[in-house]
C-alpha cells in the first residue's frame, strides 16, 4: 500500500466499523508505520479506539482515543481533536462514566464544523436516551437529523433514525419505533454497512417483542446474532435485549439465566452500562420467580453502581426494581419515594417504566396511581401485554378502594381474557406457561377477591382460568424451520451418547457446551412450532354434573397458606389448610426417605410414616370416601399422594388442571386396538411382565414392542395405550429436557411436544418419569406436561425411583390386567396397588400416581 493520506485513513476507519475484527488487524498494520503524519495517525487511532469497544475492552478503547487526542493536539488540528473527543465520549459512556462523557462532548464542540456539530448532537442524544431522559433525547435526535439531511450524510441519517427508533420504543410508541428502525435498516443496507444493518434487525426484534410476537422477536434476534457472528462481532448486547423480550413474555427462569451469563461477559469487557442493565434484567427474572430478596439485593447493587457513574436515570430504573421486589415481599416502603420515582420517570418520557412505578404506588394509593397511569400518552397499540396487565391491576385496586367489587372482578376477568387470547396463538408449552406467569400478580388479586366473597364455585373457576398454559392442547401450526430443530436435536443426542464430553474437556466446559446447545434447541423449537392453530377454551358450565361421584379438591395459595376448594356430593366449600413452607419441607424429606427405601434400606419406613402423617394433617381436608380428583399446586405434583392417609383407601387422580380433567372423556378399554410396549436400555422387561401385558390384552388389542427411538416415536404416535419401560431422568433441572432413554439414545419432553399425536393413556414405568419442574405462574414442565400438551389424557408414572424387581413387574402387570378388563386408569392403578404384598412393596407401589383424566 502506498502512502496513506487523511482521506484514505478515514475510508479505512469506515471499513473497520463495518467489520471490526478484520478492521483491528488492518488498523494495527497501518499504525505500525512510524512515518505517518500526525493527522493521519490521529484518524487511525480514533478508528482503532472506536472498534476496540466492540471487540476488545473499554480500557483498550480509552487508551487509543486518549492517544488520538494527544496526537491531534500535537498536529495543531482542533477539528481532529473534536473528532477524537466525540468518539471518546461514546466509550466513556459505555464504560460507565457519564460525567466524563458529557464533559468530552462539551469540549468537542470547540472547533467543530457543521458536520461535526451534528454528530455531537447525535452522540449527546444517544447518551440521554440510554440514560432514560427520553424527551430530551428525542428533541436532540430531531435536531441532528435535520442537520444530517441537509448535509446528505447517509450513514448518520440511518444512525439517527435507528437510535431515535429505539428511543420511541423506550417511550412505548411501537408504531414510530417500527417506522424509524425500518428506514434505518434500509439506509444501512443501501450504503453497505452490514454490521449496522444487523443491529437494526436486532432492534426490530425488540419491536416485535413489544407487539407481543415473541416468535418473530426471537427469529429477528437469531438472524441478527448470526450476521454479527459472521462479522466476528461480540453479540453481548443482543443477549441483554433478548432478556428484555423474555421478561416481557413471562419467561423469567430463562431470562435470569441469560442475564446472569451476560453480566459475566459484559464485566470481562468492561462494558459497565451493559453490565448494569444485565444485572437489572437478572433481578427482574428472579422477581418473576418470586425470589424477591435476591432480586432486591441485585437491583440495589445495580443502583449503587449507576450512582457511582453519575447515571441517575439508570439508577432510578434499578431502584424501581428494588422497590417492586420489596413491595411484592410485603415490605412497607416509603410511599413518597415511590411517587417521586414514578413522576420522575414519567417526566423524562420513560412511560413503560413509569407505568411499572405507578403499580408500586397503587399498593397504597391506587386512585392516585390510576390518574397518572391514564395520563400516559402511550398509543393504544403501544401497550405490550405486561403493561396492559399492570393497568388492569391498578384499576382493580382502585375499584376495590371505591367499594366497587363487581367492577374490580370485571378488571381481573379482562386480564384473564388477555391471557387466554395470548395462549391461543402460542404453540409451545413453555410459551403458554409463561403467560400464566405474567398473570400471577393480578391472578392472586383476583383470587383474594373471590375468596373474600366466600363463593367456592367462583374460586374454583378462577384458579382454573389463570393456570392452564403448559398443558392446554393448543396444536402447533405446520413447522417451517423444523430442519434446524432436528439437527440440533441430533447434536444433543450425540453429546449424550458420548457422555457429554467429546474428549478430555473438563466438567465445566461440558456443562457450558450442553447448556449452549439446549438454549439453541429451545430457540429452534419456538421458531418451528411457536404458532398455534387451536384456541384455548373455557371451563364448561356442567361442573356439578361431571363432578358427581367423585371428591374434587383444587388447591390454591394465599401467601404462605395453602387453601383448597372441596367439591363433595355436588357441594363446594372453601377450606384453609397448612403452611406451604412446612409442606414443602416435609415433601422433600418424604421423597428422600422413599428413595432410600427403594434403594434397599428398610430403616426409613418409620420416618415415612411420620412424614406421611404430618403431611396429611397439613394437606388433606376432611372428605367423603368417593374416588378423589386432586388439582395440586405445581410444586406439589411430585408428592406421592396415594401414600397420604386417608387417601390410600381410594382411587386418586392428579389432574394438571381442572379443565384438563373436565374436558377429556373417560377412558374405556374397548376402543383400544393396539398397545405399544417400549423397552429401554438397561431396563429389560422381564419375559413374565411382557407376557402378562400380552395376556391382559389378548383378544382385545395387539401388543407391539420396540426398543429404539424410532420405534418409540412410531408407537407413541399410533397406539391408544403405551407402556414405556426405560430409564428416565432430568438434565440440569430443566423439565423441557426430561428424557426417556432407550437402546440407541433418548427422547426429551421438548421433542415429545412436537409429535403429531400421543396415546390417550401412557404408562411411564420409568424412574422419576412423573416428576415435573414447577414454573412461575403455577405451571409445569416435564414429560407429563409435554404429553398432555399433545393429545394424552391420562399418564401413570412413578414419583420416585422404582427398582427393576419382581414387585415392580407385578404392579404394572396387574395395572394392565385391570385396564384391559375395563377399569379406568385411576381405578386400575388403585386395584394394582392393593395387590402389593409386604410393607415395603405397598409403600413403593403407592409412589406411582395417576395423572390427568384418571
Amino acid at each position: 500500500m502506498g502512502p496513506v493520506d487523511e482521506t484514505a485513513a478515514s475510508a479505512e476507519v469506515e471499513r473497520a466499523r463495518g467489520s471490526p475484527v478484520a478492521g483491528v488487524a488492518a488498523l494495527d498494520t497501518l499504525l505500525g508505520d512510524a512515518t505517518l503524519p500526525d493527522g493521519v495517525r490521529s484518524i487511525l487511532l480514533r478508528g482503532r479506539g472506536d472498534v476496540a469497544r466492540w471487540v476488545e475492552t473499554i480500557e483498550i478503547s480509552l487508551r487509543f482515543l486518549q492517544e488520538a487526542i494527544t496526537v491531534a493536539r500535537r498536529s495543531g488540528r482542533p477539528d481532529l481533536v473534536s473528532e477524537a473527543q466525540l468518539t471518546l465520549a461514546g466509550s466513556q459512556h459505555l464504560g460507565g462514566d457519564l460525567p466524563a462523557a458529557l464533559s468530552a462532548l462539551d469540549e468537542a464542540t470547540v472547533g467543530a464544523g457543521e458536520s461535526l456539530a451534528a454528530r455531537i448532537d447525535f452522540q449527546r442524544a444517544t447518551i440521554l436516551a440510554r440514560e432514560g431522559r427520553v424527551d430530551e433525547a428525542l428533541a436532540s435526535f430531531d435536531a441532528a437529523l435535520r442537520r444530517f439531511i441537509a448535509l446528505d450524510d447517509r450513514r448518520f441519517i440511518a444512525s439517527t433514525l435507528g437510535n431515535r427508533g429505539l428511543t420511541h420504543l423506550e417511550r412505548g410508541d411501537v408504531r414510530l419505533a417500527q417506522e424509524d428502525l425500518g428506514d434505518a435498516l434500509a439506509g444501512f443496507h443501501a450504503i453497505g454497512l452490514a454490521a449496522s444493518a444487523a443491529w437494526m434487525r436486532h432492534n426490530l426484534g425488540r419491536v416485535a417483542g413489544c407487539r407481543g410476537d415473541v416468535v418473530a422477536a426471537l427469529a429477528q434476534f437469531r438472524d441478527s446474532e448470526s450476521a454479527l457472528r459472521r462479522l466476528k462481532i461480540d453479540a453481548g448486547e443482543v443477549q441483554v435485549n433478548r432478556c428484555e423480550v423474555l421478561l416481557e413474555h413471562g419467561l423469567y427462569v430463562e431470562a435470569a439465566a441469560v442475564a446472569r451469563q451476560t453480566e459475566s461477559q459484559m464485566a470481562s469487557r468492561q462494558l459497565e452500562v451493559d453490565r448494569g442493565e444485565a444485572v437489572v434484567a437478572w433481578a427482574l427474572g428472579l422477581m418473576g420467580q418470586g425470589r424477591f430478596d435476591e432480586a432486591a439485593a441485585l437491583a440495589a447493587t445495580a443502583a449503587a453502581t449507576f450512582d457511582r457513574g453519575g447515571r441517575q436515570e439508570m439508577a432510578a430504573r434499578a431502584r424501581l426494581v428494588e422497590l417492586s421486589c420489596l413491595v411484592a415481599a410485603g415490605v412497607l416502603v416509603e410511599q413518597q419515594d415511590a411517587i417521586q420515582l414514578a413522576r420522575r420517570l414519567q417526566a423524562n418520557g420513560n412511560w413503560p417504566d413509569a407505568a411499572r412505578a405507578w403499580a408500586v404506588v397503587a399498593r397504597q394509593d391506587p386512585a392516585l396511581a390510576l390518574r397518572w397511569l391514564r395520563a400516559l400518552p402511550i398509543p393504544a397499540d403501544g401497550w405490550p401485554v405486561e403493561l396492559q396487565l399492570i393497568r388492569l391491576e391498578v384499576e382493580t385496586r382502585e375499584r376495590l378502594v371505591a367499594g366497587d367489587v363487581a367492577s374490580a372482578m370485571a378488571s381481573t376477568l379482562a386480564a384473564a381474557e388477555i391471557g387466554r387470547r395470548r395462549q391461543a396463538i402460542l404453540g409451545t408449552a413453555d410459551l403458554r406457561a409463561a403467560v400464566s406467569a405474567q398473570l400471577d400478580t393480578i391472578g392472586q388479586l383476583g383470587l383474594e377477591l373471590r375468596l373474600d366473597t366466600g363463593r367456592a364455585w367462583s374460586v374454583l373457576r378462577w384458579v382454573d382460568r389463570i393456570h392452564v398454559g403448559s398443558t392446554s392442547p393448543a396444536l402447533p401450526a405446520a413447522p417451517t424451520e423444523s430442519s434446524a430443530f432436528g439437527e440440533l436435536l441430533g447434536a444433543l443426542r450425540a453429546m449424550h451418547r458420548a457422555g457429554g464430553a467429546g474428549g478430555d474437556a473438563d466438567e465445566a466446559e461440558v456443562l457450558r457446551r450442553q447448556v449452549g446447545l439446549q438454549r439453541r434447541l429451545i430457540g429452534a423449537h419456538r421458531l418451528a412450532f411457536g404458532s398455534a392453530r387451536r384456541s384455548v377454551g373455557r371451563l364448561g358450565r356442567d361442573l356439578r354434573e361431571v363432578a358427581d361421584g367423585v371428591v374434587l379438591v383444587q388447591y390454591h395459595r394465599r401467601g404462605d397458606v395453602l387453601g383448597a376448594v372441596v367439591v363433595d356430593r355436588r357441594r363446594a366449600r372453601i377450606v384453609q389448610l397448612g403452611s406451604i413452607r412446612e409442606i414443602d419441607a416435609l415433601q422433600v424429606r418424604l421423597l428422600r426417605a422413599v428413595r432410600r427405601l427403594a434403594g434397599g434400606d428398610v430403616d426409613p419406613l418409620d420416618a415415612i410414616d411420620r412424614y406421611r402423617d404430618a403431611l396429611s394433617s397439613l394437606l388433606v381436608p376432611a372428605v367423603g370416601d368417593d374416588p378423589m380428583v386432586v388439582v395440586p399446586l405445581a410444586r406439589h405434583h411430585g408428592l406421592p399422594w396415594a401414600l397420604l392417609d386417608p387417601l390410600g383407601a381410594r382411587p386418586i387422580t392428579i389432574a394438571p388442571t381442572l379443565r384438563h380433567w373436565h374436558d377429556t372423556e373417560p377412558f374405556v378399554s374397548s376402543p383400544a386396538t393396539v398397545v405399544g410396549v417400549i423397552d429401554g436400555v438397561h431396563s429389560r422387561i422381564s419375559h413374565r411382565e411382557l407376557s402378562a401385558i400380552r395376556r391382559a390384552w389378548s383378544g382385545r388389542a395387539t401388543v407391539r414392542r420396540s426398543t429404539d427411538t424410532a420405534g418409540l416415536k412410531r408407537l407413541l404416535t399410533t397406539v391408544e395405550v403405551a407402556h414405556v419401560a426405560c430409564h428416565g431422568d432430568r438434565r440440569f433441572r430443566d423439565g423441557r429436557f426430561a428424557r426417556l432413554r432407550v437402546d440407541d439414545g433418548e427422547v426429551t419432553s421438548l421433542e415429545l411436544e412436537t409429535f403429531p399425536s400421543t396415546p390417550r393413556v401412557v404408562i411411564l414405568a420409568a424412574c422419576d418419569a412423573g416428576l415435573l419442574e414447577a414454573l412461575p405462574g403455577d405451571e409445569t414442565a416435564g414429560l407429563a406436561t409435554a404429553l398432555f400438551a399433545v393429545s394424552t389424557d391420562t399418564i401413570v408414572a412413578p414419583m420416585s425411583v422404582l427398582g427393576d424387581t419382581a414387585a415392580t413387574a407385578q404392579l404394572f402387570g396387574a395395572l394392565h390386567r385391570h385396564l384391559a378388563a375395563g377399569s379406568a386408569p385411576a381405578q386400575a392403578l388403585f386395584d394394582a396397588q392393593q395387590s402389593a404384598s409386604g410393607r415395603t412393596e405397598r409403600v413403593l407401589a403407592r409412589t406411582v400416581s395417576c395423572f390427568g383424566r384418571g
